[in-house]
């Protein structure tokens, strides 16, 4: 890839100083016709701003990023000098014709340049406006024109054949160039009026950006209008009037070749500085990316988030973090996908070349800090979950407390108090003996039902014994919530994820508030999917079930949580 940029470099040149030769040669010629007249100083004003754009145009194609506003420029370089051909001097009839036909192209081009600067695809305004002064350039003033040009029936014996020439029509010739200065003339207005606009409205990043490369075009376009109003409104019989202008657009086009660069030296100190990042990140793992790039882009607010595979971003001490209100936020990205955002101030990274070259520059520090930003958000996830599920430890184990004392523990106190009035019922040989029997009995049914209940809150014995479909049934059956089961797992799976997709549903249901529900289970060697859907929306964290099936490496899917209804899935991997 790298040989064949070279060898496009070199052929751009090479046409570069093959257009300038011919164009030197013409001038020497006949200096009478042409731009620069006697005067060697202005020939060498001439070819060299040419050259200038060539080369310019040539350097910017080392740059991916800059391949195609380097093309333009170099082409329009060449029809700079192209604007020379047009003459007798010109022996060759293809150098006439090219002459003839692409003299008037090189506006069209330079606001091609200006358009798509610094951005590789211009905005729908600049595209109309760009390709409006093709169609002038190229068709009203150039080829229109040479279809009809005859030199040697407007007296140029001298001149080569007109390749072009579809029929000699000199009334054609004047009508196509007159409607085609008019219109240049609007076109220039229209497309100074855009520069200015894209200028007054950027930000000042955005306008040192646009600077170099837009105010040259700029000056240059207007001279132009000023040149071609002139010839307009002059009439046909001094259209060929001397340029005395093109100095002054010869210069505008040297500082357009010099602005150009200027994109290139700019990304070239990013790069540099933050090379040098690189290089300060191998000998100390404390160099921190937002504080450089904060001191670099002169932001002291910048942030450098990390994405995590959830969605959420962190910052490089792995903390969840989001932009400020009113930043912006620009994506880093590497292989197609982000691999950092930067949240800085509005439009401070407008320019896609040093976001480019952060971007490789900052590369190995980029994905430094994203790995230990992930590990530590890992790290404290975990730190988190210990606590939850401690937490949750000691609140069951209040709850068992509270559930024997407030239920099992009262009926049995009840019963010795029952059982004690019987036996003095029974002594005294009265008739409530029958009686205190049947509210012992009674008592007894009850402290064992709540024990019952108790136990199978803890751990059902049925999912041990039988599996998770059957404790479902039972569930479905005891349950305060009408769940509909639609379909259960065909075959068991290992104790835990057994234990893990129950209590997924049994929570699930308690808190349903008596609503409606159903079940779905999908079930194969590698996985265990259970979806419960229910009628109520569930407005409680969900921490507590998240935790659990993470520790069998499961996740918990909210695929819907409305007034109308809640959706939820859990995913257990690696059942067998």
């Amino acid at each position: 890839m790298a040989q064949i940029r070279t060898a496009g470099r070199v052929a751009i040149v090479s046409a570069g100083l093959v257009a300038a030769t011919v164009s030197a040669t013409i001038a020497r010629r006949d200096p009478d016709l042409s731009l620069a007249g006697p005067s060697g100083s202005m020939l060498a004003l001439e070819v060299g701003t040419g050259l200038l754009m060539v080369l310019a145009g040539a350097a910017a194609t080392a740059h991916l990023s800059t391949v195609k506003p380097g093309l333009l420029l170099a082409l329009a370089g060449v029809l700079w000098l192209v604007q020379e051909w047009d003459s007798p001097g010109a022996v060759a009839a293809i150098v006439f014709t090219l002459g003839l036909a692409g003299s008037s192209l090189c506006p069209a081009l330079v606001a091609h340049v200006a358009a798509i600067h610094p951005q590789k695809n211009s905005k729908q305004a600049g595209s109309l406006v760009v390709w409006a002064g093709y169609v002038v350039g190229g068709v009203l003033l150039g080829v229109g024109p040479a279809l009809f040009f005859d030199p040697a029936a407007q007296g140029c014996h001298e001149c080569p054949p007109n390749l072009l020439l579809v029929s000699a029509q000199d009334s054609w010739v004047s009508t196509l160039r007159a409607l085609g200065l008019w219109a240049g003339t609007v076109w220039a207005g229209a497309l100074v009026a855009l520069l200015a606009a894209w200028l007054l409205t950027s930000s000042v990043a955005r306008r040192r950006v646009l600077v170099p490369v837009a105010l040259p075009v700029l000056g240059y376009v207007a001279l132009v209008a000023w040149e071609d109003l002139h010839q307009a409104m002059a009439g046909p019989a001094t259209q060929s009037a001397d340029h005395q202008l093109w100095p002054w657009q010869a210069v505008l086009l040297s500082l357009l070749a010099a602005g150009s660069a200027s994109a290139r030296i700019r990304t070239r100190r990013t790069r540099a500085s933050l090379t040098q990042l690189n290089l300060d990140l191998t000998r100390s793992a404390d160099i921190e990316l937002r504080s450089t790039l904060a001191a670099l882009l002169q932001d002291p607010e910048l942030k450098v988030l990390y994405p995590l595979t959830d969605g959420s971003r962190v910052n490089a001490l792995g903390v969840l973090d989001a932009p400020l209100p009113g930043q912006t936020l620009t994506a880093l990205t590497h292989a197609g996908a982000p691999a950092a955002f930067v949240s800085h101030s509005p439009r401070l990274l407008d320019d896609p070349l040093v976001v480019e070259e952060i971007t490789k520059a900052a590369g190995l520090t980029i994905d430094h800090e994203r790995l230990r930003a992930e590990t530590l958000a890992q790290l404290a996830s975990l730190r988190a979950s210990r606590a939850r599920i401690v937490s949750a430890s000691d609140a069951e184990r209040q709850r068992l407390e509270r559930n024997l004392h407030d239920g099992a523990q009262q009926r049995l106190v009840s019963l010795a108090l029952a059982i004690r009035l019987a036996r003095i019922s029974a002594a005294d040989g009265t008739s409530e003996s029958d009686k205190h029997t049947d509210a012992c009995s009674a008592e007894l049914a009850s402290a064992l039902e709540d024990l019952r209940n108790l136990a199978h809150g803890l751990y059902p014995s049925v999912l041990v014994d039988e599996g998770l479909g059957a404790a479902l049934e039972l569930l479905a059956e005891s349950g305060s919530v009408a769940l509909q089961i639609r379909r259960l797992p065909d075959q068991r799976h290992p104790t835990a994820v057994e234990a893990a997709g129950y209590f997924f549903v049994a929570e699930i249901l308690r808190r349903c508030a008596r609503e409606n529900a159903s079940l779905v289970i999908r079930d194969d060697p590698l996985a265990l999917v259970i979806q419960v859907e229910t009628d109520a929306m569930i407005d409680t964290e969900l921490t507590d079930i998240e935790d659990r099936l993470g520790a069998l490496d499961g996740r918990l899917t909210v695929c819907q949580n409305s007034p109308s209804g809640s959706i939820l899935r859990a995913e257990l991997p690696c059942a067998s």
